[in-house]
């Protein structure tokens, strides 16, 4: 189960793909040499003056951008690759290649208009698509598809349990709060009443970073925090610091999911529980107001977690909740009846309510199981990437801060993983297992063909949406997966 992300969409259904092939040729770097020529006409010259190809080859790839047009003359369009960025409202605004440019005024008939001003008009990209087109042994998508190895995977498992990672220590702040979403008018859930510690979990390197500490998880501003050498330094002055103070329970704080890690110990020792007669689990103490989440048989086994006073939190199987504690036998007898047999061969809790929807499944964050690893990997990965929407786009680039294009945004994220991708998409479209775009899950890539070519991918988030590297435009984004897709590969 994915954590609430708090994130802009852009959900059109008609996204227009940028092309990702890096420069390769001659013919981009020819034009380099040529391209100050064309900061003359007029309409040319705002780009121009914003990245001289002389100045910023390296960091932007302007000038990869801007050559191809004197490669292509016919075009009759050298000054749209970067005008497109400073005038969304110019008519030709085609995204990835030159066959879009004849077909983009009869982009309202296609139906995909509504997305002009996400476009980043480029032509070393529509050339770089175009050539790809061109040499592709594939006249259609069909084709393309009908050549692969496209199977149906078995899903990940959805995992409730936390995983314990290694967090960065770091210093809030008193009087600073955290926050349910990453803003400063969502839910207060915590507040430092002192210099507290805690422990960075996620989006280290945006505005509002995802912390731990004690029973408060959430967001705080990142200003609030000393972090690094300073934050080191105070804490080996100054000893153990206090936990901040929380204000909502991590199972009615909707930022307890945002990533199932955690610094302290999710996996605890195991305190049986047998029951003495058929029972109920809830998801609240107050039994008269909650909902039976799973059930148990007479002789069963549960696990208690947690001593909630009149009950007992206990897990069974996938259910966790609150059993009357009259229901149970515990202590000494319980250790020696399952020291007996088996765990195994006690029968345990049958489902109500699964764990995503049962309200009381984070009265605690502890297990008796360990995570599943690949469920946990997932989320990790998808958080990771969420941390660099609103980063640039650079064709070429690879850099997740600096700018980066659609194959290079996913594999300098995998490679944070220790994957190592192809560098295009039409090369990471063959890597992993090939499986159908509608059996996508978190963390998967999601291909885009033309005329039988790959020409983008994006990483898919859950629910129907993507992040990805867009356009020079709009940068990194997150969106619904649009038109053209063709499968998704799964790599973890």
């Amino acid at each position: 189960m994915l954590g609430v992300l708090s994130v802009s969409m852009l959900t059109s259904n008609t996204l227009v793909f940028a092309a990702d092939e890096a420069p390769l040729n001659e013919e981009t770097q020819v034009p380099e040499t040529e391209a100050p020529p064309e900061t003359q006409p007029p309409e040319t010259q705002a780009p121009e003056t914003e990245t001289p190809p002389e100045t910023q080859p390296p960091e932007t790839h302007a000038p990869e951008t801007e050559a191809p047009p004197e490669t292509q003359p016919s075009e009759t369009q050298p000054s749209e690759t970067q005008p497109a960025e400073t005038q969304p409202s110019e008519t030709p605004v085609p995204e990835t290649q030159p066959s879009e440019t004849d077909s983009e005024k009869s982009e309202t008939e296609k139906g995909q208009n509504k997305t002009d001003i996400m476009d980043g008009s480029d032509d070393a990209r529509k050339a770089a698509e175009s050539e790809g087109i061109k040499n592709s042994p594939y006249a259609t998508n069909s084709e393309l598809i009908a050549h692969q190895h496209i199977v149906s995977v078995q899903p990940t498992a959805k995992d409730f349990r936390f995983k314990k990672v290694e967090g960065s220590r770091a210093i809030l702040k008193s009087g600073c709060r955290v926050y349910e979403e990453k803003n400063t008018s969502s839910r207060i859930v915590g507040k430092a009443s002192a210099r507290s510690l805690v422990y960075i979990l996620a989006d280290e390197n945006s505005d509002f970073v995802y912390i731990e500490s004690g029973e408060c998880r959430g967001f705080v501003k990142k200003d609030d925090l000393l972090t690094g050498d300073i934050a080191e330094f105070i804490l080996s002055r100054d000893g153990a610091l206090q936990n901040v103070d929380a204000m909502v329970s991590l199972s009615k704080n909707a930022a307890t999911t945002y990533t199932k890690t955690s610094v302290y110990e999710v996996v605890v020792s195991k305190d049986y529980a047998i029951i003495k007669k058929d029972a109920d689990i809830y998801d609240d103490i107050d039994k008269e107001n909650a909902s039976v989440v799973g059930t148990i048989s007479k002789n069963g086994l549960a696990y208690i977690l947690k001593d909630a006073g009149k009950m007992y939190f206990v897990e069974s199987a996938n259910v966790r909740g609150f059993i009357e504690k009259d229901a149970v036998v515990t202590g000494g007898y319980a250790d020696i009846k399952v020291s007996q047999q088996s765990e195994d061969s006690f029968s345990q809790a049958q489902e109500k309510i699964s764990p995503e929807n049962n309200k009381a499944c984070y009265y605690t964050i502890t297990s008796v199981k360990e995570a599943d690893d690949g469920y946990a990997a997932r989320n990790s990965i998808v958080n990771f990437a969420l941390q660099f929407v609103g980063n640039p786009y650079v064709w070429g680039g690879t850099s997740l801060t600096n700018g980066a294009d659609c194959s290079g945004f996913v594999q300098s994220v995998y490679a944070s993983f220790g994957y190592d991708l192809p560098r295009v998409a039409c090369d990471q479209a063959e890597y992993g297992t090939q499986i159908p775009v509608s059996e996508a899950e978190p963390g998967d890539l999601i291909f885009y063909a033309k005329e039988g070519y790959v020409y983008h991918v994006s990483m898919y988030i859950g629910n129907g949406q993507v992040v990805q590297a867009y356009s020079t435009k709009a940068g990194i984004i997150t969106s619904d997966i649009g038109p053209n897709s063709v499968w998704a590969t799964k790599i973890l």
